[in-house]
């Protein structure tokens, strides 16, 4: 394993460690402070009952109040507060420096208020978010959501594709899910570095020496061409779909962002 890969294992070891100790702070912070808060105004819970509370909040599940103490309003107000303290949970793991985030907490509601807090604190953050509901999705895209998937609309529409069409369903997934298969459909985005930018589509050759095919490519405004024709002239910035080996994929890849 050489220095590079070494080196990017021990920075992803102190993010974990520094994304434990800041969750391990918070809940011992709102263990402590539900049992104290409890017993100060005479409603006393356990502190596995206080530590429930604590988890089921700072996950953002939220199974009602199950202590006596979260239903008063000092309890509420310290809950309220704990909910807020997310916002530090997502700067200890990194978020103003991350790429991307997945939104997939319990309910809409709170992973609306994920997508919300993690936009404002970095604008350029790609963010997958779930939700229950079709009415929810205009809700998130407006939060700041990249993209929202709906696994119950998704589930149903596979329930129908593996009726309609089960061969080409079962194609889809030995490609994706079958490990001695190599066969894969990946994005590659063309570089302004790149030595394909300005050249046809054609003189690449990808079908002959690649035994790889363009299945589509991403316009500049986001819509997609299916089967794009052979005198299509490539620009930088331009995202190809296509499907071969990986490790071709993976080669091709290479010289599209000029990294050979």
């Amino acid at each position: 394993m050489g220095e590079k890969s070494v080196g990017s294992w021990k920075e992803v070891w102190r993010q974990v460690v520094r994304i434990g100790a800041a969750l391990g702070a918070f809940v011992l912070l709102g263990t402590l402070g539900y049992y104290l808060l409890g017993h100060s105004l005479g409603r006393p819970a356990s502190l596995l009952d206080c530590l429930y509370m604590t988890i089921i909040t700072l996950s953002t599940v939220g199974y009602a109040e199950t202590i006596p103490v979260a239903k008063t309003e000092a309890g509420r107000l310290f809950t309220i507060l704990l909910i807020l303290s997310e916002e530090s949970v997502l700067r200890a793991a990194g978020i103003e420096r991350a790429k991307g985030l997945l939104a997939a907490l319990g309910n809409d509601h709170n992973n609306l208020f994920l997508v919300l807090t993690a936009r404002s604190l970095n604008p350029n953050l790609r963010i997958i978010a779930r939700g229950s509901h079709p009415s929810v999705v205009d809700k998130m895209l407006k939060a700041g959501a990249d993209e929202v998937v709906l696994p119950e609309t998704t589930g149903g529409l596979r329930m129908v594709s593996l009726m309609v069409r089960p061969t080409a369903v079962s194609f889809l997934d030995q490609m994706l899910r079958q490990r001695e298969v190599t066969l894969r459909v990946e994005e590659v985005v063309i570089e302004p570095s790149s030595p394909f930018v300005g050249k046809r589509l054609s003189e690449l050759k990808l079908p002959q020496q690649w035994n790889i095919l363009v299945l589509a490519y991403r316009q500049e405004d986001g819509t997609l061409v299916y089967n794009p024709p052979a005198d299509l002239e490539l620009r930088q910035g331009m995202a190809l779909i296509v499907m071969g080996d990986v490790h071709k994929l993976e080669q091709f890849r290479q010289l599209a962002q000029n990294k050979t």
